[in-house]
């Protein structure tokens, strides 16, 4: 039932339980997947380019300390990766909103090293395409601000016809004002769309119990919880675009298996992708910081944990572990009478 789909209180669900193949050979390590971009930059101040160093990665010096997440090489190579492996899961669409025309002007927030809105402009070759982010690590071709979303946007209102965000649920503290804020720049008849994965990942057959993987997933959760980290529900999501004033607000979730252990054909290659994505490096980006910062653990105790849930996952098919990635997708109304109306 890999490929089935329900609807559930106005959410679209895809996949049942993910048969597992019980023959399936683990992913060989590959720790240079990465495609080796170079790091260049747009111009601003040579401060801000000046990262802040920690626990031998690398961190955003504007708003310091606020996105828990580094900003070097390793960090970049991943991003990329992981949008190569999101672009498998939602079957090579940059989007799911249904934008009936092409866009004029596109706003990435939370834009990473560029490579969304870089796909987008080679799609709407006419629009323009701005992304956001607190870290200066776009390459030289992406028009991008360096901003946190999370103060006043300097945008005139109604000036997007699509707001694009996505994996930015650690660097938004204030998201019923980060969805005011879209609608408030979106035009009317625009859209928005964000999506976000789940840091809780699951097994149908318990194989998560006494895992590596559940033990990096334990401290991750104690952690943030320390950090005063609350991570967005696609409910919290639904509810804050439509308290915003957008409609036809539509959930998708989809589900996402970690390791080639799917019987599925579709499903256990993007098992390997996220398998090959999944390197320490990975586990590092989300736990690191918060591990260091909030456990009190050392540097060479948190990368251990990071290490061993990252080996497991690579080397091994035991636990049959997958999360969920949600899209959350809604317009701007035309009118002010429609608006009223809803």
């Amino acid at each position: 039932m890999s490929d089935e789909s329900k609807i559930t209180g106005g959410v679209i669900t895809h996949h049942g339980n993910i048969e597992v193949d019980h023959a399936a050979e683990p992913l060989e390590r590959d720790d240079g997947y990465g495609s080796g971009r170079e790091s260049d930059t747009t111009s601003v101040s040579s401060s801000i380019r000046r990262h802040v160093k920690e626990n031998g990665r690398t961190y955003h010096r504007y708003q310091e300390g606020k996105y828990l997440s580094p900003n070097d090489e390793v960090e970049r190579d991943r991003l990329d990766f992981y949008h190569a492996v999101q672009l498998e899961m939602m079957d090579h669409k940059l989007f799911l909103a249904p934008l009936e025309k092409a866009p004029h002007r596109v706003l990435d927030c939370g834009t990473g090293t560029g490579i969304w809105a870089l796909d987008m402009g080679d799609l709407f070759p006419s629009a323009v395409v701005t992304g956001i982010d607190l870290s200066p690590i776009q390459p030289d071709w992406v028009k991008f601000e360096l901003d946190d979303l999370d103060q006043e946007w300097t945008f005139p209102e109604n000036h997007f016809d699509f707001i694009h965000s996505r994996l930015i649920s650690m660097g938004i503290k204030d998201f019923k004002r980060y969805f005011e804020q879209m609608y408030r720049h979106t035009v009317p008849g625009g859209w928005f769309e964000y999506s976000e994965v789940e840091f809780t990942f699951n097994s149908d057959d318990d194989t998560l119990k006494g895992s590596k993987l559940g033990q990096y997933l334990d401290l991750f959760s104690e952690a943030a919880g320390k950090a005063g980290l609350k991570l967005p529900t696609h409910e919290d999501a639904k509810q804050w675009a439509e308290d915003a004033g957008y409609v036809n607000v539509q959930v998708v979730k989809l589900k996402q298996p970690c390791g080639a252990w799917p019987k599925d054909k579709r499903l256990k290659r993007i098992g390997r992708m996220q398998a090959a994505h999944a390197d320490p490096g990975a586990f590092e980006s989300y736990g690191l910081a918060l591990f260091t910062r909030h456990l009190g653990l050392s540097e060479e105790e948190a990368k251990k944990i990071c290490y061993d849930a990252s080996h497991e996952i690579q080397t091994t098919t035991r636990v049959h572990a997958y999360n969920w990635i949600w899209h959350i997708y809604g317009q701007k109304p035309e009118t002010e009478a429609e608006a009223k109306e809803t």
